[in-house]
Formats: structure tokens, sequence, C-alpha cells
């Protein structure tokens, strides 16, 4: 069952990036995408390549440190991609099958919230941007909130108003939101979805009471995870994520529209070694025209895969680089509370 779905969203994926490239001669139809000139976040000239995956450029600011995809999908076509065949099927386990990793997340990042608004008669305003499977709007329901949600996917969107939630499926600066309206707006792994951070972070502010609040959660492009994985890393995933933050580049922005840093933390748990090993031998879905393999992945790689699932040695190993990633404050995903 597991290999006929790997196998459906491979095809789908690989469908989808025939639209952009031309798999004969390994080059992207530009005149589909869209170019940019400068840094999305700072508007720095300068750059320097990371690395290429599925012919998408991967570029660092020498500025701020913002990582970014140039050319990129445009507006209509990145809609196009979240209600695709390729996302429906790939929604199939991240939102309608289990999500309990999912959801101590979402639980995680409500507990944060929980803390600032007490449960009263009051009714505060919450924004959840990219809400998903809706858990944490369920639980902000329960909580008492008012709570408001933006879901570009149409088949999302039309779970989520059952919830009792008022759903809208736009981009936020098309919406035109009351200013000075919500006490709180939270996303989680939505900020690298957002191809003009400034333009979105201006308009969060502006819809925003004064002394709100607004929590991301989002992977650190920088961890050791990220570093050692480069292109195979799941996350690195130009049709969805044109953009790629590091705590500097994201503070710095959010300090720029006059945020202000109150709570910051690393998550370092997520993945090890032996993890790292795996993503290179065995390229994740986000990998649509992987590499051919070394020769090394066979003699070697793979014996010592086989060697920690027989004595069970990933959970030691991931406690040993959450320790090492505590030392080096490189955690694979980081949550940032600012306050306007």
């Amino acid at each position: 069952m597991a290999s006929n779905y790997n196998k459906r969203l491979h095809l789908a994926l690989k469908r989808h990036l025939e639209i952009f490239a031309d798999l004969k001669s390994n080059q992207l139809r530009d005149h589909l995408l869209e170019k940019i000139h400068g840094c999305p976040a700072c508007d720095c000239k300068t750059k320097s390549l990371l690395f290429s995956k599925d012919f998408f450029p991967h570029y660092k600011c020498t500025q701020c440190s913002l990582v970014y995809v140039n050319p990129r999908l445009t507006t209509l076509q990145t809609h196009n991609f979240y209600n695709s065949e390729a996302n429906e099927i790939y929604n199939e386990k991240k939102f309608y099958g289990d999500s309990t990793l999912d959801n101590e997340f979402n639980e995680r990042n409500f507990q944060i919230i929980q803390k600032l608004f007490p449960k009263s008669s009051k009714r505060y305003r919450l924004l959840e941007i990219g809400p998903g499977n809706g858990y944490f709007t369920r639980r902000a329901l329960e909580h008492g909130f008012d709570v408001s949600c933006i879901e570009l996917n149409l088949g999302l969107a039309v779970e989520l108003r059952k919830s009792g939630a008022f759903v809208y499926s736009n981009d936020l600066v098309d919406l035109s939101l009351p200013t000075d309206y919500f006490d709180v707006i939270f996303m989680r792994d939505v900020i690298e979805h957002i191809p003009s951070p400034n333009i979105f972070i201006k308009e969060l502010v502006r819809i925003m009471k004064p002394s709100g609040y607004l929590l991301l959660d989002t992977h650190n492009i920088f961890s050791i995870v990220n570093l050692l994985t480069g292109p195979f890393h799941t996350v690195i995933f130009p049709f969805e994520h044109p953009l790629h933050w590091s705590p500097r580049s994201l503070i710095r922005l959010c300090n720029s529209h006059q945020l202000h840093l109150r709570h910051f933390q690393y998550d370092h748990g997520n993945q090890g070694l032996l993890d790292i090993l795996s993503y290179r031998t065995y390229p994740s879905f986000t990998y649509i025209l992987p590499p051919p393999k070394k020769w090394t992945t066979s003699i070697i790689v793979r014996p010592l895969l086989y060697f920690s699932l027989l004595f069970r040695l990933h959970k030691l190993d991931r406690l040993i680089m959450s320790f090492i990633s505590v030392l080096c404050r490189r955690g694979s995903t980081m949550q940032l509370l600012f306050q306007k």
C-alpha cells in the first residue's frame, strides 16, 4: 500500500515538474517562472549559490542569510500546485492519515498561546494561517477564541468550516481584513511558503491589535541536519518553499516591521545522524530527480542503516544529535513569538 502511494506521488510530482522543466535538455522553462532581482527579505543584490534541486537554484543572501529560490513559481502556479493532483495525494498522509506527530507539534504551539490568553469570558480573536488538518483551530475554539483561518487548499478549507471556524481561501494581502483586529496570529510551516515576506509581514502588523502577538514555527535552514543533508532534505521543495529562514534572517525581518521578540526556542530532537544518512540513501519525495547513488551507498550506508534498525539505535542516535544541537544552537525547527 505504501509503495503504491509513493509511486503515485512521485509520478504526479514528475508530471508537475515537466510543466516547468524540459527533462530532455535539463533546462527550466523560464517563461513560465518568475525571476527576482534581489533578496526577498532585504533586497540585497549579492548572493551565493548553495545548491540546485530539480533544476531550481537556491541562493543565500550575503547580507541577511535568507536562502531563496530564483527563478521561482509565480503566484498563479503556486496556487495551482496547492490544488494539484500531487498535493492531494500528499495530503492523504499528512492531513487525512495518521496525524499524531503533526498534532503534537501543534499542541506544543497551542500551549504557548494558552499561557498568553488564559480562558475567560472575553472572546479573543485568533487568526491561523495554513491550518492543515485543523488540530490547532479546534483547540483554539475549545479554549474560547473567535477563530479565523486562511487555507488555500480548497478541500481542506471545506473540512475546516465544519469545525466552526471562519475560513478564507485567498491570500492574506487580497482579503483587506480590518486594521488592529486580531489579538494573536499563528503560523506553523507557513512563512517558508511566502514569496514576498515584507508585504506579508507588513499586512500582519496592520491587522494585529496594538500589543498583539505573532507566533511563527518553521524549520531552521542552518540547522545541523539541514547543513549535512543540503538539497536532500524534505523541506527543500521549490514547488512550495521559495524561502528558507534562519533565526538571524527571520528576527531581522520582523524587527524591521516593529515586531519585538518575546520568546525563542529550538526543537532539537527531530533527526539524528542515521536519519541524515537515510536522506542521502533514500531521497525523500521532494527530490523528484535525485542524482545517481554512489557505490558507497550499497556497500557502507545501507548495511549501517539495517544494523541500526535491527538493534534499535535510532533513539540513542537522536538523543546524541539533540545534545549536539543544543551545544551548537543549531536546532532543526524554531519557534519565535513576536509582539507588536
